[in-house]
């Protein structure tokens, strides 16, 4: 049973809300009719807007006195977020469930679990007393709060979140309905995959995605390649090895302090032994584009037999391995590419 619960958010919701009505029966049932009396009561002052009455005074007795009413609205204000808690829970979890495969932030969870308990407990606040109505407004107003969020459904989420709070301290009945109904919704959407781009417009948008990465690839490789044949190779050793030293500081220098700061990437050197051509070397940069960070050449040790091998410095990305970088020069220079090694520092 538990394994089914784990797998399937459906089994998860209807053994959620069975669970939430089997209690809310058992408790009602088996209470005195005294208690239910004054629940009734309860109730009716927490549906009531603007009751224009001491509702905690009429309940506990007509001489109650402040320390009564006090306790009175502690009660409503429990009540009522308790609600919001409950009612915002599976919706939560259909959150998490739906947005696995994309992923989410954990902040917005915890904003649609803790938003409708705090505008449960305010609606309570405001809701007898129209200058505080009027006062919650002015501070929200004053106090901006500023997140950007990713996708548009989380905005509804957010959205779903205040209005769950606000019934769940006006009307508790339109709160239970609007959770259930509201995940009902979503998971229809989520396993029907309701609206999803055709694919020939997929195909497309992935056309011109590819298309744009290979011409900023061809850009770098050709910028590269001209700059190797023009400048580098007519460099000696120990001149390749100040420059590659004065490009490395000036990169940083660029990136700013934070990135001097941060925790340093993999380095190494790859050699590549290929067939002398320019052709050559933009494949071998243009595959390397995925995996590096940035790089540069370091030297160039030149064969009897039309051959060289290019050492390269490299620094890879966060995610690359040494053994993608070389299986991706590999693949891509085959037929020109006739040895791959990387040596990390």
């Amino acid at each position: 049973m538990s394994s089914l619960l784990s797998r399937s958010i459906v089994a998860r919701l209807l053994a959620y809300y069975g669970l939430l009505a089997a209690v809310f029966l058992a408790a009602w049932l088996g209470l005195p009719p005294s208690v239910i009396a004054v629940l009734e009561e309860l109730h009716t002052a927490w549906v009531s807007i603007l009751p224009g009455r001491d509702t905690a005074a009429e309940i506990f007795g007509g001489g109650a006195g402040p320390p009564v009413v006090v306790l009175g609205g502690a009660l409503l204000a429990t009540v009522a977020s308790v609600t919001g808690f409950l009612l915002a829970l599976p919706v939560a979890w259909v959150y998490i469930h739906t947005r696995r495969a994309k992923g989410y932030s954990q902040s917005v969870v915890h904003s649609l679990i803790l938003l409708p308990v705090l505008v449960a407990a305010v609606v309570v606040l405001v809701k007898n007393s129209l200058a505080l109505a009027f006062a919650l407004a002015g501070i929200v107003a004053a106090v901006r709060f500023r997140n950007t969020l990713e996708d548009s459904r989380d905005a509804v989420y957010i959205f779903l979140a205040t209005v769950l709070g606000l019934a769940a301290g006006a009307q508790p009945g339109v709160a239970i309905a609007l959770s259930i109904l509201f995940n009902l919704v979503v998971l229809s959407l989520w396993y029907t995959d309701f609206g999803r781009t055709p694919q020939g417009l997929e195909d497309e948008r992935a056309r011109k995605q590819m298309r744009k990465a290979l011409e900023e690839a061809n850009r770098t490789s050709m910028f590269v390649a001209r700059l190797d044949s023009e400048v580098l190779e007519s460099m000696g050793p120990a001149q390749l090895d100040a420059l590659a030293d004065r490009v490395r500081r000036r990169r940083a220098d660029v990136e700013g302090p934070d990135a001097r700061g941060s925790e340093p990437a993999r380095e190494g050197t790859l050699r590549v032994a290929m067939v002398v051509s320019a052709d050559a070397r933009s494949i071998v940069e243009a595959a390397l584009i995925p995996h590096a960070k940035r790089w540069s050449i370091q030297r160039v040790e030149h064969g009897g037999d039309g051959t060289e091998v290019v050492v390269y410095w490299l620094r890879l990305k966060k995610n690359a391995m040494p053994s993608s970088v070389v299986s991706a020069v590999e693949l891509a220079g085959r037929g020109l590419v006739q040895g791959v090694e990387f040596q990390e520092k």
